[in-house]
């Protein structure tokens, strides 16, 4: 629903389209938020996320039922699943591999298990 992957690049779909503008506007909704990276695959979304003010960040299911929210009204219908994998990134180490994983998703997908 989202779009889909050609020589290793995600191509958007309107759908697609509408759920980058909402990734991208957490840093202006949230301004103690920075947008890391994030990669929108076929059927599902890749984002990271620095939290930088802790007395001021919402929790980061809020932002996230928050991006659910906004790409739902907009587009008039919910594409999501329930819930959603959050983790939290506590050392360097774990930050760059998880980057490089967000960055080289599209490369990977015919393994991914969320592959269809």
């Amino acid at each position: 629903m989202l779009g889909k992957i050609q020589h290793n690049k995600m191509l958007l779909s309107d759908y697609g389209k509408v759920v980058r503008r909402s990734v991208e506007r957490i840093e202006t909704a949230y301004p103690s938020i920075a947008l890391d990276c994030y990669i929108i695959m076929p059927n599902h979304v890749h984002i990271l996320l620095h939290f930088m003010n802790f007395q001021k960040n919402p929790q980061p299911s809020r932002v996230i039922l928050q991006l659910k929210s906004a790409v739902t009204k907009t587009i008039g219908f919910s594409l999501w699943q329930d819930g959603a994998h959050i983790s939290a990134i506590t050392t360097a180490n774990y930050f760059h591999a998880a980057k490089r994983y967000v960055q080289e998703n599209p490369t990977r997908w015919q393994e991914d298990k969320f592959y269809m």
